[in-house]
C-alpha cells in the first residue's frame, strides 16, 4: 500500500536551478517548484530545437517575468550549460542572488532525427554537449556547495530515445543514456553527504514533440496531435521530478519515466546466467537458453553486488573460494 499525506511537498527556502526552463517542460517545472516556495533560476539560452538553431535571451527573461508576475522568485540565466564555463556560472547565478543551490533540473536537450548513415560527428557533439556534457559540468559545479551544506538533488531528465530506442535518434539517444552512469556515480559517492541523482524520463506535446505529426496521413495525425494536447501536456510530467528532487525523496541511482500523470519505473537488471570455468565460445552457444533466460533476474545497486554474485557462481562452479 502507497503512503499517503495530507501534507504539500514544499520547497520553501530552497534554491532550485531548472536548465531549459523557458519554455515546455523546463517551465511546467520551474512554475511549479516556484509556486510551492522555491526560489528559481530560470536557465535558457532561448535556442531552437533542432541543432544550429538561434538563440534568443528574451526566452528566459520572459518566464522570469512571468514568474514574478505570479509572486514568485525567480531569476534568469542564459548561460550554455554545454561548457564547463557556463555550468560555473549558472551555479553561480544561484549562490550570488541567493546564497545557495539544493537541487537542480537538467532539462535542457537538442534533437534532430538523423539517420546513423547520415549523422556527423559535428551534430552528435553538439546534441551530446547539451545534455550529458552538461550533465556532468553541472554535477562539477554545484558540487563543492552541496557537500559542504551536506544536500543536494540532482535530476537529469532523460528519455525513452535513449533508454529504449528510436530510429534517427542515435546522437541524442546516447547522449540521454549517458546520464545512467553518472546517476549512479553521485549515489555513491554523495551518499554520506546527502546528495541525490536520479533520471526521469518524460513525453510531453511541447516543439521537440511537435514534428512527430507532420509526416503521412494528415487526418489521423491531426486525431492523435489533438489527443497528445488534450492528456500529455507539460504539465503533467512536472509532478515526478518536483517529488524526485524533494528532501523527502531518499531514492538515488534511479531511473524513473513519466508521461499524461503517469509514473513508473525503469531499471537495468541481470540474468542468472551460465557459469562454467574455461568457458568456450561453443558454452555459450549452447547455453544461450541460459544466458537469456529472464525468469530469475537481479537488481544491483553498485558494481560490486554485481560482480559478487558473479563470483560466488564461479566459485560454485569450481574455483577456489575468494580470499577473505
Amino acid at each position: 500500500m502507497s503512503k499517503t499525506s495530507n501534507s504539500q511537498l514544499r520547497f520553501d527556502g530552497q534554491v532550485v536551478i531548472v536548465t531549459g526552463a523557458g519554455r515546455g517542460m523546463g517551465f511546467a517545472h520551474a512554475q511549479l517548484l516556484a509556486s510551492r516556495g522555491a526560489k528559481v533560476v530560470v536557465n535558457d539560452l532561448g535556442t531552437a530545437t533542432m541543432a544550429g538553431g538561434e538563440n534568443s535571451e528574451s526566452v528566459a527573461e520572459e518566464a522570469v517575468k512571468s514568474l514574478r508576475e505570479s509572486g514568485y522568485e525567480a531569476v534568469a540565466s542564459t548561460d550554455s550549460v554545454a561548457t564547463e564555463e557556463g555550468a560555473k556560472n549558472i551555479v553561480a547565478t544561484a549562490i550570488n542572488t541567493w546564497g545557495r543551490v539544493d537541487a537542480i533540473i537538467h532539462n535542457a536537450a537538442l534533437g534532430r532525427f538523423t539517420p546513423i548513415a547520415q549523422l556527423e560527428a559535428e551534430e552528435y557533439h553538439r546534441v551530446r554537449a547539451v545534455s550529458l556534457d552538461g550533465a556532468m559540468f553541472l554535477t562539477l559545479a554545484a558540487w563543492p556547495y552541496m557537500e559542504k551544506q551536506k544536500y543536494g538533488r540532482l535530476l537529469f531528465i532523460t528519455s525513452t530515445a535513449g533508454l529504449i530506442g528510436v530510429p534517427s535518434q542515435a546522437a541524442y539517444a546516447a547522449a540521454k543514456s549517458g546520464m545512467i552512469g553518472l546517476a549512479r556515480v553521485v549515489r555513491q559517492e554523495g551518499e554520506e553527504n546527502g546528495i541525490k541523482a536520479n533520471l526521469l524520463g518524460v513525453a510531453a506535446y511541447t516543439r521537440m514533440t511537435q514534428s512527430m505529426f507532420s509526416t503521412g496521413d494528415s487526418v489521423g495525425n491531426k486525431i492523435l496531435e489533438d489527443w497528445w494536447k488534450k492528456y500529455m501536456g507539460p504539465e503533467h510530467v512536472a509532478a515526478a521530478a518536483a517529488y524526485l528532487i524533494h528532501s523527502n525523496s531518499e531514492v538515488s541511482g534511479e531511473i524513473f519515466d513519466t508521461k499524461g500523470g503517469h509514473i513508473d519505473q525503469m531499471f537495468l537488471a541481470s540474468t542468472k546466467g551460465y557459469t562454467k570455468l574455461n568457458l568456450t565460445p561453443e558454452d555459450v552457444r549452447d547455453h544461450w537458453n541460459e544466458v537469456i533466460d529472464q525468469k530469475d533476474y537481479n537488481v544491483f545497486r553498485n558494481a560490486w553486488d554485481s560482480a559478487h554474485a558473479q563470483f560466488s557462481d564461479i566459485v560454485a562452479a569450481g574455483a577456489e573460494p575468494l580470499p577473505q
